[in-house]
């Protein structure tokens, strides 16, 4: 359960995600890693961390070897049980979604989201596509503020990186 949320215009880069772990009837705001930079790309896991753990420490950011190493991974013991999990992988080249069944989509628009939080960035995006105006990075931190917002498992503090 949580929000992770990228954009690109092919000059800029950027990517959000919140602070929330829940379970059950419990929420913590927590200091792991739901997004960060591996070279020339920004990634956010939503869902499992024990997939955020596998993906951070890994260093990849290329959907494509991102992908290899978690089939790698999945064979192992402690790769979890779970289909709630997903990886964005955001680059000047675009936005791709890594789904729980292993699949790779590229986004067709500038910007994508995945987790809970996902259909409220999503249509914060669309809207957000109109306005010609906003820095990069405000384009996702004003997405990331409405998912917060308008979804239950969405916990500030929002972080938002810019490649």
């Amino acid at each position: 359960m949580t929000c992770i949320a990228g954009w690109t215009d092919g000059e800029n880069a950027v990517i959000g995600g919140d602070s929330g772990a829940f379970d059950d009837n419990a929420a913590i705001t927590t200091s792991n890693h739901k997004v960060w930079r591996a070279g020339d790309y920004l990634v956010g896991v939503s869902g499992s961390f024990r997939i955020m753990e596998l993906v951070h420490d890994s260093n990849l950011g290329d959907a494509g070897l991102i992908r290899e190493f978690l089939l790698g991974q999945s064979e192992r013991t402690g790769f979890p049980p779970t289909f709630d999990w997903g990886v964005l992988s955001v680059s000047t080249a675009g936005v791709w979604e890594i789904g729980h069944d292993f699949s790779i989509v590229k986004s067709s628009e500038r910007y994508n989201a995945i987790g809970s939080g996902g259909l409220a960035a999503l249509a914060a995006f669309h809207v957000l596509e109109q306005v010609d105006e906003l820095t990069p990075q405000s384009r996702v931190k004003l997405v990331m503020a409405a998912a917060a917002y308008h979804t239950p498992f969405v916990r500030k503090p929002l972080k938002v990186i810019v490649l």
